[in-house]
């Protein structure tokens, strides 16, 4: 999950700093870098989905699996939607087909991100209510900038704004995390020697208790 999340953050990063008018100064073709604007954008959800579907453990039961098969179509979708960015020439259909294909396949990803999220806020994981407010904010960051680029009203991209919050969020999460796994380290280091005396004398004690009944 670690590794999931550093490639949404890497991907996210690239993806706003093409966006801005910094990317002139590379020197790189302007073409070529709105087709990796578009790679970067069909990668960001399917990472992000599948950081929270490897973070947290779910049980394994028909409705999950069925949600997995969905998901992993989802994601196929958009493979093949990556793949025609740099296969098709035109920018006005790589466009089209982002709109009409693209971001209708992102909705179930999105859909069970926040359904993964609810069900462990739910449960009472504080890991999951802390992604499931940075969630939120990046989602709706998302849908601001969708309907500003589908030309609905014209706003301010709010991605670049909202997504320190929400990497903080998730920082703030994993840091939890490894505070918790250390301190479980530390009670095993302090409490092995003792446990190791207990179970052999546990194990004395059934030897000779079996000694006996023979």
């Amino acid at each position: 999950e670690n590794l999931l999340f550093g490639v949404f953050a890497y991907v996210l990063v690239a993806y706003q700093f093409l966006k801005t008018q910094l990317r002139f100064e590379l020197g790189i073709d302007f073409i070529i870098l709105k087709r990796f604007e578009f790679m970067f954008l069909y990668l960001a959800v399917p990472v992000l989905y599948y950081f929270i579907r490897s973070y947290f453990a779910f049980p394994r039961t028909k409705l999950m699996r069925a949600w997995d098969i969905i998901a992993a179509a989802a994601c196929l979708v958009l493979a093949g939607c990556l793949v025609s960015v740099f296969l098709i020439q035109s920018l006005a259909i790589t466009w089209t087909i982002q709109k009409t294909i693209g971001q209708p396949a992102w909705i179930p990803l999105i859909l069970g991100s926040i359904g993964l999220l609810t069900y462990q806020a739910l449960r009472g994981s504080r890991d999951g209510l802390y992604m499931l407010g940075g969630f939120a904010i990046i989602l709706i960051a998302m849908i601001l900038d969708i309907l500003s680029s589908r030309g609905l009203f014209l706003f301010p991209r709010m991605m670049s704004y909202f997504f320190l919050a929400f990497v903080m969020s998730i920082a703030l999460v994993l840091a939890n995390r490894f505070v918790r796994l250390s301190k479980e380290v530390e009670d095993l280091n302090a409490n092995l020697e003792q446990k190791v005396k207990d179970r052999t004398n546990q194990l004395k004690e059934s030897l000779d208790h079996v000694r006996s009944l023979k």
